[in-house]
């Protein structure tokens, strides 16, 4: 009876409310709860040790009760009562073989000395319970849990995260040398008698082994936002040039009208030429406007209207002819962008300190046999024939300093990671021009 009250039922308070604050569960709000469940868990522990059954079975045992238990007290799936309590389960195991070897050591006495007589067995529990109950208190008060701690790794930087883990690589590290010095100085009475070799290497390979676990986790958590900040990012970027695809149709649209009254006033003044050029001019511009909404893939359509923008404020002719539908590529959209953003980008940076009839850019799409190819030109300047085979090299750039080399890189690598091909052609006639062909979906 001691036992039960003294022990039992204090070791299953902690350790509940240990385990179910780390998955969120507000201890605070529940407490008369989490009581009713201690002593309804401890009470069923002392029955099923009672019975005449090998260890080992008689946790089998205690388990899917315990579950049970904990899902009806606490009001909590079944699930989630099976994390609370193999979480409860694991935390006392890692701490009785980290602690009971240094009560051990310091009292010089065997397991079984300890736990045979009552009052040094609670002493020894309660020494465990203390050091138990001290993260217990630390959690409940700064209401730290897994989800908070997710919520953290979701919302810092991807550079935080990266140090994050690289601190952690670096304990692992670090713990490994002092387990190899643990095993060399062993027998070296200048060590501590609480760090004795076995002492000592017990602990720390409980952290070996926890903490790559934890890292797992962490690792995989922090790949996954990595790509969905990827995500994100070109959606953003999408929705900011769709939304600039319609506020254009929009403007034209209220332009409409003083288009038409300017036209009007050029004829009415003789300027026929004038009012025919000023015309076409409009004309050329609806079309364009026009085949970017025909375009089936809002994706390449936003792009398009992006890089008409831009072309527009460096005074550069952007031509488009879209003969395919693209909507059908085995492509991410945000691979997609990022391979036809960067020839564009290259195309209107090479143009844009070029003489006036020289500043066009031309972008078209077609199709051939199960693939569609894309075609980026620029009229200059030319690439040299040398040139050519070296510009898909990571870090090799044409450009004046301050360019890092890796757009036509990265392009490369994201169009064999489809199966596609690129290549490049220049010479004078013609200028320089960039040939992707993707593949359609199978």
């Amino acid at each position: 009876m001691l036992i039960l009250v003294f022990y039992s039922i204090p070791e299953s308070i902690i350790l509940i409310t240990l385990s179910s604050s780390l998955y969120g569960y507000d201890v605070k709000v529940n407490v008369k709860r989490i009581l009713l469940l201690s002593i309804s868990l401890a009470i069923t522990t002392e029955l099923v040790r009672a019975l005449p059954i090998k260890y080992g079975i008689n946790i089998l045992i205690q388990i899917p009760i315990f579950v049970l238990m904990t899902a009806y007290y606490l009001k909590v799936t079944v699930k989630r009562s099976f994390i609370i309590i193999l979480t409860g389960f694991v935390i006392l195991n890692l701490a009785e073989s980290a602690f009971i070897p240094i009560v051990q050591s310091i009292t010089g006495k065997e397991l079984g000395y300890l736990f045979e007589n009552i009052w040094s067995r609670l002493i020894t529990s309660w020494g465990l319970l203390l050091i138990l109950l001290m993260p217990t208190v630390i959690i409940i008060k700064k209401k730290v849990s897994l989800t908070s701690a997710i919520q953290f790794f979701k919302t810092t930087s991807l550079d935080t995260k990266i140090t994050l883990m690289v601190f952690i690589v670096l304990i692992q590290a670090l713990l490994a040398g002092v387990l190899q010095l643990s095993y060399i100085y062993s027998e070296s009475s200048t060590w501590p008698i609480v760090f004795k070799g076995v002492i000592l290497q017990r602990v720390i390979g409980l952290a070996l082994i926890t903490i790559p676990i934890v890292s797992i986790f962490l690792l995989k958590r922090l790949f996954t936002l990595s790509h969905q900040e990827a995500i994100t990012a070109s959606q953003e970027a999408y929705i900011a040039t769709v939304n600039d695809l319609f506020l254009a149709i929009k403007g034209q649209k209220h332009d409409f009208i003083n288009h038409i009254q300017v036209i009007t006033g050029l004829l009415q003044l003789g300027k026929n030429e004038e009012a025919l050029r000023y015309g076409l001019q409009l004309g050329q511009e609806s079309r364009e406007t026009g085949e970017i909404l025909n375009i089936k893939d809002p994706t390449i359509a936003a792009l398009i209207k992006s890089k008409i923008s831009t072309c527009i404020v460096k005074q550069i002719r952007f031509k488009t002819n879209i003969d395919a539908d693209t909507s059908k590529l085995a492509v991410k959209p945000y691979d997609l962008v990022r391979i036809l953003g960067n020839l564009l980008d290259n195309a209107i940076d090479a143009v844009s300190g070029q003489k006036e009839d020289l500043r066009r850019v031309y972008f078209n799409i077609r199709q051939e046999h199960d693939s569609i190819v894309f075609e980026v030109t620029n009229l200059s300047p030319v690439i040299l024939p040398d040139v050519i085979p070296h510009i898909f090299n990571d870090g090799f750039t044409t450009k004046e300093q301050g360019h890092s080399g890796t757009g036509l890189a990265v392009v490369k690598q994201l169009v064999s990671q489809y199966k596609g091909r690129i290549e490049a052609f220049s010479n004078d006639e013609d200028g320089t021009t960039f040939t992707v062909t993707l593949p359609y979906k199978n």
